[in-house]
């Protein structure tokens, strides 16, 4: 028996991280099947192309639909996902499950304290990081206040940040460690759901070593 997630999956923000989480979770919808929300006030840039999944004929398009465009081709058509061009605003409902990829401390703070932290209608936070040498993944029931207070701790300012840039990255972050930091946390709720529970066990927190060695 196929365990199927059928809840709305929420992607806010598609920038490295985020467009190639949306790729992963269409690649899923074996597991994955409920409404895919996707959720970005940004257009596409040339310098976008670089590292994020957008095309050259993207450029100043809206990403919320350059990205549909890319999920009608990568389901054939399948996924529709629900599309908002716009900043999530703190303190607007959510539901389901939510991936948080936008690239700034203090705006995922603020929409973790507004619209998730204890939110019933909210199943699982996945909040996922990548730089040059690690992949962070957190993986937060939002009514369980001691899950929340271990985000809390590893939370930090904006201008306190090594790691700054797209999707929790640095700017130089290279498409491969965001494609695996984002293969990795679909994974994570792929294996939860075929365990029929999103919060299965105490293991919230991921942190992989990202290394490559020249031959």
């Amino acid at each position: 028996m196929v365990h199927k997630l059928m809840l709305p999956v929420h992607v806010i923000g598609i920038g490295a991280g985020g467009s190639r989480t949306v790729r992963h979770l269409v690649s899923e919808r074996t597991h994955i099947a409920g409404p895919l929300h996707i959720c970005d006030g940004d257009s596409v840039e040339e310098k976008n192309c670089k590292n994020q999944l957008y095309q050259p004929s993207h450029v100043g398009m809206r990403k919320v639909h350059a990205l549909a465009e890319q999920v009608r081709a990568w389901s054939e058509g399948d996924v529709v996902p629900v599309l908002r061009p716009e900043y999530f605003t703190p303190g607007e409902p959510l539901s389901g499950v939510v991936f948080l990829c936008v690239d700034k401390m203090h705006v995922r703070k603020a929409i973790i304290d507004a619209s998730i932290r204890g939110n019933r209608a909210v199943s699982l936070l996945i909040e996922a990081r990548g730089d040059t040498e690690n992949a962070l993944m957190h993986f937060v029931d939002p009514n369980d206040e001691k899950q929340m207070q271990q985000w809390d701790r590893y939370w930090y300012p904006d201008d306190e940040a090594v790691n700054q840039g797209d999707c929790g990255g640095v700017p130089t972050v290279g498409p491969r460690v965001a494609d695996i930091t984002a293969y990795l946390a679909v994974q994570e709720l792929v294996r939860r759901v075929s365990l029929s529970s999103l919060t299965v066990g105490q293991d919230c927190q991921f942190r992989i070593k990202l290394q490559t060695y020249a031959w």
